[in-house]
């Protein structure tokens, strides 16, 4: 991607533990939003009304307290409501894995499928693996998010981007904080970034003032 190109639609601000007021106010600044619905406490009627603001919408619901059926129907709520993407990761049990894929097929809507790996970043033979399985998986774009405690793991997970196209690969903690940056210039489509300071989804995130001047400066 030429770096000349980049614009607000390639950062996607993460929204999470904002209420409602706060997440019109901030969707309405930005082109992408990714919807941390895990960790936003919001009704039925609140996300019927953020859908209808014209904004890229990107729906995700994490591992956490609520079983897999709860899950598949809150996602499913978002697609009825007409979001741009869901991003659904790659190790959800299967049945409902499948079924979420083909009721987001149906509706055209994007699929991310996604990895994390909160302990390490696996050999790039691994991670090129879980690329192809994802694509097989019929996604439209491969997120894999690694936690990163070298440089060779930056490089390693840069390096991804030379045989592949629609993913979005960069590391978390400190030190991958680089590759956050770098994966716009290798060929990610957007990265993530936090609305401020005290609202960070990930180690080694940034937001979105801090990588506005980062490109700025490049």
């Amino acid at each position: 991607m030429n770096y000349k190109q980049l614009s607000n639609k390639n950062l996607c601000i993460s929204l999470a533990n904002k209420s409602f007021n706060e997440c019109v106010d901030l969707i309405k600044k930005y082109e992408l939003v990714e919807l941390r619905l895990d960790l936003l406490m919001l009704n039925d009627k609140e996300f019927e009304e953020i859908l209808k603001l014209n904004t890229k919408l990107i729906a995700t619901c994490r591992h956490g307290e609520s079983a897999n059926n709860d899950r598949i129907s809150v996602l499913k709520n978002l697609i009825d409501l007409g979001a741009d993407y869901i991003d659904i990761e790659l190790d959800f049990k299967n049945a409902f894995f499948d079924e979420i894929i083909e009721y987001a097929k149906k509706q055209n809507c994007k699929i991310i499928i996604s990895y994390h790996n909160f302990e390490h970043t696996p050999s790039k033979t691994e991670l090129q693996n879980i690329i192809d399985t994802a694509k097989e998986k019929k996604a439209d774009y491969v997120k894999i998010a690694t936690e990163v405690k070298t440089q060779k793991d930056v490089l390693k997970i840069l390096s991804l981007y030379e045989d592949n196209d629609k993913i979005i690969a960069f590391g978390m903690g400190e030190v991958g904080r680089i590759s956050r940056v770098s994966s716009l210039y290798m060929g990610a489509e957007f990265t993530y970034v936090s609305a401020d300071d005290h609202t960070k989804t990930a180690a080694g995130q940034l937001s979105i003032n801090e990588m506005r001047e980062i490109i700025n400066i490049i």
